[in-house]
Parts: structure tokens; C-alpha cells; sequence
């Protein structure tokens, strides 16, 4: 278990630095208003829902709203959980988290059905969100309260990750803390997360990455690398604001970097059979499958690594990306070329690159005279490929 989940609050006190947050939150639980909780990832939107929950024995109903993309769908969830009394208890929050992750096009009707649903509701409704004024959220934002959650002060979080450790009986020095507490940028689950990947060697503080209202792509590919439990790792992806494919790049590029021999043809395998799950949600939109990704990606190649070293590796971006800016500009010029020589000779451009450009690199290496208005960069590339 992740230090993140064995140190969730379970009482309102617990939660660090939103005090004013949560007595609006539980005013909106007790008179069952509808409330979205916005603010940077970390800060304890969902945390606070737990808590509140825990401490005065309500049941939770938790989904995140990409699971539950269109109306169909949402209609479906809502009414389920909205109008079925508990078997054990009267009391019940629905927490819907990301909300403002409902895509304009793809999961329209969505909000309207939320908003349909809470108003006969008998329960209380609570949304997360990073950003609260997406258009697509507009109607829902309209029938619920806002409450903002604000980056935690870092002797907040500082407080925070000394309690944890004199809990677990590490020992530590005030200095390592404050660094990792500064460092966080307010975001109190990634502290936790700094803490426990470096609580085994603080020597190796260096090697925490800044962040700005997020968790990393550094600091995640070390929980990745490092950690001891595939279980420890999963999720931690999707509940992240980092960029898929980027991540996707950069784990490409510095997996050779931890791994070796069979562990790395195995870490490799996990990438491969995700890079199938990803391309079914591109081709077909079965955004179902996400979930297979991220766990292929995070658990799947924490499980690869049989023997895990505490020694520090410096990350590196992926090489690839500038490989495929010069692709790009290569296949540019050679778009740019097709489309006036197109105009010539009146053919589509598509045609002129498959049919006509080949002879059109044999003519100019040859010094033959043509004049369809190439630029001497056009003729230059023409020459070297």
C-alpha cells in the first residue's frame, strides 16, 4: 500500500491547509447541496470527501466522470445512486471526480444529465475539477456551489511528512523535510510521494523535480522505477495532469537506463501490449481501455524489474521528439514540393509524390533543366534524398 492511501485522512482534522474549504464542503453535505471542489492537483478535494464521510458515517459512491462519458451512461450511474437507499446506511455522498474531463463532442449530454439527476436527488453530490469554468460545465456549474482548494503552505506539508515518518520510526532531519515540503509546490500528494520513494536514502534529495500544481513526469517515473510493489504504483498515471504520450516518451527513452537484460525485455513487453490497448482507444474511441494502459504502463513495469536499486539515475527526455520534428520538417518540404509541381502539371498532390516525385529526384541529381519553382532548399532536399 502506497503511503499516499495509508495516510488518507479519515477525520476532517487531518485534512492540511483548507480549513475554510471544508466548512463549506460539509455545509454543502449537511443541507445535501451540490458542490464542485476545484483547486490544483494534491491539495485534498477528494480526500476531504473521504474524511467527511469516514467521520460522520456516510456511505461514498466514488466515479470518476470519464467512466461514465455520455448520457446513456451517466443517466444510468445517477439514477442508481441517487435514488437507492443504502442497505446499511440512510446517509450517502456520490463524489464524481474530474468532471470538468467530460469532452465536448464525445460526452455531450453528460453534464445535462447530472443536472437532471441532482435535482431529485435525496442525497448529497460533490464534483472535483481542476478548472471549474470549462463551458461544457457551465449548466452544472450554475446549480452547484464553488469551493476552491489552494496550494497547501509548504510548513503545512512539512508537518505533514514529519508526523508520517514518526509514525513509521524513520529517521530524518528538518532540513530534508522542508526541501522535500518547498519542492512540492503545494501539492501534498506528491510530498508524500517524494518522501516515501527517497525515505530509504535522503542523500539522494537532489533528484527531486520541481512541480507546478502537479505531479511530475521525473517524479513519477521514479515511483515507477523504484518502488518496491507493483500495487504501489497503480493508478498513480491517470490521477496525475501529466500528458500521456509524453509520459509515454519519456519512459521509452530511460527505461534502458534502470533495467537490463530480461527485466528490460519484459518492461518493453509491457509497453507493446499497451501501445495495443492505445491504439484501439484512438482507432475506436474505447476509452474503457485507458485503464489497461495505465496499468501496463505504471504496476506492469514496476512488476518487470526483479531486483530494485536505490541508486540515483538522472532521466533524460525522450530522444524521439526531435527525431520526429525533423521527420516532420522533411515530410513538410516534400508536401510543399508535390503541391507545385501539382499545379504544373495539373495532378493532385497525392499523386505527384507516389507517381512523379521519384523522377522528379532522378531529373534534378542529374542537373536536368526543370523550372516548376522550387526554392534552392526544395532543390537541396531533393538532391539528398
Amino acid at each position: 500500500m502506497s503511503w499516499n492511501e495509508k495516510f488518507r485522512p479519515n477525520r476532517i482534522r487531518e485534512i492540511v491547509g483548507q480549513d475554510n474549504a471544508i466548512v463549506a464542503l460539509k455545509e454543502c453535505i449537511m443541507q445535501r447541496k451540490p458542490a464542485i471542489l476545484h483547486g490544483p492537483t494534491g491539495t485534498g478535494k477528494t480526500s476531504s470527501v473521504y474524511a467527511i464521510a469516514h467521520e460522520y458515517g456516510y456511505d461514498l459512491v466514488e466515479v470518476n466522470a470519464s467512466d461514465i462519458r455520455n448520457k446513456k451512461n451517466m443517466d444510468g450511474f445517477m439514477k442508481n445512486a441517487l435514488m437507492q437507499e443504502s442497505l446499511i446506511s440512510k446517509n450517502k455522498i456520490i463524489l464524481i471526480d474530474e468532471i470538468d474531463s467530460l469532452s465536448g463532442v464525445k460526452d455531450r449530454g453528460g453534464a445535462s444529465a447530472i443536472v437532471s439527476a441532482i435535482k431529485e436527488s435525496n442525497f448529497p453530490v460533490v464534483f472535483t475539477a481542476n478548472n471549474p469554468y470549462e463551458s461544457k460545465i457551465r449548466s452544472l456549474r450554475t446549480k452547484s456551489k464553488l469551493i476552491e482548494y489552494k496550494k497547501v503552505h509548504y510548513l503545512e506539508i512539512q508537518k505533514k511528512l514529519k508526523y508520517i515518518l514518526d509514525s513509521l520510526g524513520i529517521e530524518y532531519t528538518e532540513d530534508v523535510l522542508k526541501t522535500i515540503a518547498l519542492r512540492s509546490g503545494g501539492d501534498v500528494r506528491g510530498a508524500i510521494n517524494d518522501l516515501e520513494v527517497l525515505s530509504s536514502n535522503f542523500d539522494h534529495l537532489e533528484g527531486i523535480g520541481e512541480r507546478e500544481n502537479t505531479e511530475t513526469i521525473f517524479n513519477i517515473l521514479k515511483l515507477v522505477f523504484k518502488s518496491n510493489e507493483a500495487k504501489n504504483v497503480l493508478g498513480i498515471l491517470m490521477n496525475s495532469d501529466i500528458n500521456l504520450d509524453e509520459f509515454w516518451l519519456w519512459l521509452d527513452e530511460n527505461l534502458p537506463r534502470e533495467y537490463r537484460g530480461k527485466d528490460l525485455i519484459e518492461a518493453y513487453d509491457k509497453l507493446s501490449r499497451a501501445d495495443v490497448f492505445y491504439g484501439r482507444i484512438r482507432k475506436w474511441q474505447y476509452w474503457r481501455y485507458l485503464v489497461y494502459v495505465d496499468a501496463l504502463l505504471t504496476a506492469g513495469v514496476t512488476a518487470s524489474k526483479g531486483k530494485k536499486e536505490a541508486g540515483f539515475v538522472s532521466y533524460k527526455r525522450g530522444g524521439r521528439i526531435l527525431k520526429m520534428w525533423i521527420m516532420n520538417r522533411k515530410n513538410a518540404m516534400r508536401k510543399e514540393i508535390s503541391k507545385k509541381l501539382a499545379k504544373k502539371i495539373h495532378m493532385s498532390s497525392g499523386r505527384v509524390t507516389k507517381e512523379v516525385l521519384p523522377y522528379l529526384r532522378i531529373i534534378v541529381k542529374n542537373k536536368k533543366g526543370i523550372d516548376v519553382g522550387l526554392t534552392k532548399d526544395e532543390v537541396n532536399y531533393l538532391n539528398e534524398n
